[in-house]
């Protein structure tokens, strides 16, 4: 199924051709994986082992960036067949906006909203028809603490470290050995799970509930955590709103190694990285709002 490149003019600003991501929600029912070869290969110019990933994906992939001037017309290429993908620009031009409360107005469901920001006296009213978007996602933060610093903290915590006698040098004998051997070692990984709702406005507008800042004081329904007050807020949009795409699809993503190095992106004042993952949950959230927002710009 060979593809026929498509005639797609890319205006530069200043002559810079900057990267894009190319994102991919999933693959047509019934594209078969040796079609899907051909398309990656013709789209993307991977093959083999570098495009498995993106063959074999059952959910949303972060495929390749790509100069600007190749992505648009790769990104033609997929569309005419039916693929649903979408060019990030490292999500919006802005950082979405940090919402504290959500406030319903009258009836049942409501008809209207008012959003309540951070560090700002002002709020954003606005209809639940005007909502295209519903984006929930858990994002996972590793927290890694030193195993010197862990012996540190249980030294400090002991009485007999510091109380002397037998058992006190003992211990602290122990910790001294145990502290010279793991120095400058890692500790497991701990995570934190930061639950977060974007909220995409027909007019693009980005707005953001995460959960560790969020009041849910405003539901109807306020269970002991977080997780359950973001999916029951999610649910409560999703029925004023039922028009709009509630996507769940984040836990699924993958993202080619290098996609967003290579991108060079910023979301806003903070760069891309690879360790980021509130960075890669911004492409993935402003790669569904542009897509459920498109049929609303002119």
């Amino acid at each position: 199924m060979p593809l026929n490149q498509p005639r797609v003019k890319v205006h530069l600003k200043d002559g810079i051709d900057p990267p894009m991501v190319i994102g991919l929600l999933r693959w047509p029912d019934g594209m078969d994986f040796e079609d899907r070869a051909i398309v990656v290969a013709d789209a993307f110019g991977l093959a083999d082992t570098a495009a498995q990933p993106i063959i074999l994906a059952k959910g949303p992939v972060l495929a390749a960036t790509m100069p600007a001037t190749m992505a648009f017309p790769a990104l033609v290429k997929l569309r005419d067949l039916g693929i649903r993908a979408a060019i990030c620009p490292g999500g919006y031009k802005d950082e979405p906006l940090r919402v504290k409360r959500m406030i319903p107005g009258a009836g049942v469901p409501p008809e209207m909203y008012c959003a309540e920001f951070w560090r700002s006296d002002e709020g954003r009213p606005f209809p639940t028809k005007d909502i295209a978007a519903l984006v929930r996602g858990t994002i996972s933060v590793a927290k890694k603490t030193s195993a010197v610093d862990r012996i540190d903290a249980m030294r400090d915590a002991s009485g007999f470290a510091s109380s002397g006698g037998i058992l006190g040098r003992s211990l602290a004998q122990t910790l001294d050995a145990a502290e010279e051997n793991v120095a400058h070692a890692g500790m497991p990984a701990m995570t934190d799970a930061i639950e977060v709702l974007d909220v995409f406005l027909r007019d693009r507008t980005w707005l953001r509930c995460d959960g560790r800042k969020f009041g849910f004081m405003d539901q109807p329904e306020k269970g002991p955590t977080d997780r359950y007050n973001t999916d029951v807020l999610t649910s409560t949009l999703g029925e004023a709103a039922p028009g709009s795409m509630i996507d769940l699809g984040f836990s699924q993503l993958r993202v080619l190694p290098g996609v967003l190095e290579r991108a060079r992106a910023r979301i806003g004042p903070r760069k891309v990285q690879k360790s980021d993952p509130e960075s890669v949950f911004d492409f993935y959230s402003g790669m569904i709002g542009l897509l459920a927002t498109e049929a609303y710009q002119h």
